[in-house]
């Protein structure tokens, strides 16, 4: 089983990265936990950039043994934040 996993998250990564590398990153921040950078997107365009990517990966990485899924938390970045409130909000 950490085999696969480490191969499911490698496959993440790299989806992650096939999509972004136009509009942002993302990076590995936990064990399974990645964060994503949309510099120039405003608060609807990273909603629907989120969705569209939870649509990608539930397609792109659910095998007929195993359904992937998602979630993702948004944050906005204000006057005084920090990278560690950024993710505390996210």
């Amino acid at each position: 089983q950490p085999d696969d996993k480490a191969v499911l998250l490698h496959r993440l990564g790299r989806l992650l990265h096939d999509n972004l590398r136009l509009c942002g990153a993302s990076y590995r921040s936990d064990h399974a936990e990645m964060i994503i950078i949309l510099p120039h997107a405003r608060s609807r365009e990273a909603v629907r950039k989120a969705s569209q990517l939870r649509q990608k990966i539930r397609q792109t990485l659910s095998t007929r043994d195993l359904t992937v899924s998602v979630s993702f938390g948004l944050a906005s970045l204000n006057v005084g934040d920090t990278a560690q409130t950024l993710i505390d909000d996210a």
